[in-house]
């Protein structure tokens, strides 16, 4: 309706501005019925863009980078983007722990250490802040840690900042592509955390050996990288051989652990050399070796999911020159697709 009664202003006899035949800029009563006709789809328009799956809207937007929602469900908030396929941080202000695959990133240190004595990391870096979830994660589990929170879309951080709690005094929130931001930063960190997605993909770069091969330039020599990776259904592991595979391009052990309830693998590469004996009896320690009221729990949590494990080095190896990570995806969902027929 709107642009036909702008053709209808592009229809009128034209005449040279000034003249008395000239409709001015607005082109007369056709202007006028094309402000009424905004005004009136405005007014008819929905009172949200597009409703919940679950729970109840709070918040909705779109940015340069897509749609944002935030949606209340029971006590806790999700953080929900584009298709709405996932959710990307949560926030129940009556406890940290989430039970979800975030709890898991606290763990690295436990596997970054041979013979762990309850030294807490100083510094970490999150590539895909998100709402904070991690972030407030890692401040509960060791005190005095400074973090770079690193995402893309700057929206999100004000999103993080006024709906989920993400006002840490030692978090600093930097809106930047991930990769950029580490290759142009000076600072080593003890604790770096990939949780990058555009649902269902990682970006690309976020996953080839070269990327690797800068966050283990940055890592200190007791750091660990963990990595979020999506399975398929049914145990789909392409997309987790193909992360960590990669990444024993780079790192010499790589662990992986499966987040109970959830199609989540977190994949940990430390910077020294780690046995599996080592891991177990990091996560073996008494409680009250471990900082913080948090990672005791997480430990348990770990236990119950199984101790992490080594895994071989293996193809496929991906780089910046091949990183089909969007076709391997795709394969994942017609697999998914072609069973349901």
């Amino acid at each position: 309706l709107v642009s036909v009664a702008g053709l209808l202003v592009e229809r009128r006899p034209r005449a040279e501005p000034g003249s008395p035949g000239h409709p001015g800029p607005w082109g007369g009563g056709a202007a006028v019925a094309l402000a009424l006709v905004a005004l009136l789809g405005g007014a008819l328009l929905p009172p949200s863009i597009r409703p919940p799956a679950r729970g109840v809207s709070l918040y909705e937007a779109e940015s340069e980078y897509g749609y944002i929602q935030v949606a209340q469900v029971g006590t806790q908030r999700q953080l929900i983007l584009n298709e709405g396929e996932a959710v990307h941080s949560v926030y129940d202000p009556g406890t940290v722990l989430t039970g979800g695959y975030w709890d898991y990133f606290a763990l690295a240190p436990l596997l970054a250490n041979r013979a762990y004595s309850g030294q807490a990391p100083r510094s970490a870096l999150i590539v895909g802040l998100a709402g904070g979830t991690v972030a407030r994660e890692l401040t509960a589990a060791f005190p005095g840690i400074q973090i770079d929170g690193v995402e893309i879309d700057p929206r999100i951080i004000e999103v993080g900042r006024r709906y989920f709690g993400m006002t840490e005094p030692n978090l600093r929130a930097v809106a930047a592509d991930g990769r950029y931001f580490l290759e142009t930063t000076p600072r080593s960190y003890d604790l770096i955390v990939v949780d990058a997605y555009r649902q269902p993909y990682i970006p690309f770069q976020l996953t080839t050996r070269e990327f690797f091969a800068q966050c283990r330039l940055h890592l200190t020599p007791g750091g660990a990288l963990a990595v979020n990776v999506g399975r398929g259904p049914h145990d789909d592991r392409r997309l987790v051989d193909a992360v960590t595979g990669t990444l024993g391009a780079v790192f010499v052990d790589v662990y992986q652990l499966d987040v109970p309830g959830y199609l989540n693998t977190l994949v940990y590469a430390p910077q020294q050399v780690i046995r599996p004996a080592e891991v177990a009896a990091n996560l073996s320690l008494p409680g009250d070796v471990y900082p913080g009221a948090v990672l005791p729990q997480v430990v348990d949590e770990a236990r119950a999911a199984g101790t992490p494990a080594l895994v071989e080095p293996h193809l496929p190896i991906f780089t910046d020159d091949l990183a089909p990570v969007e076709r391997l995806v795709d394969g994942i969902i017609f697999g998914v697709l072609r069973g349901r027929r």
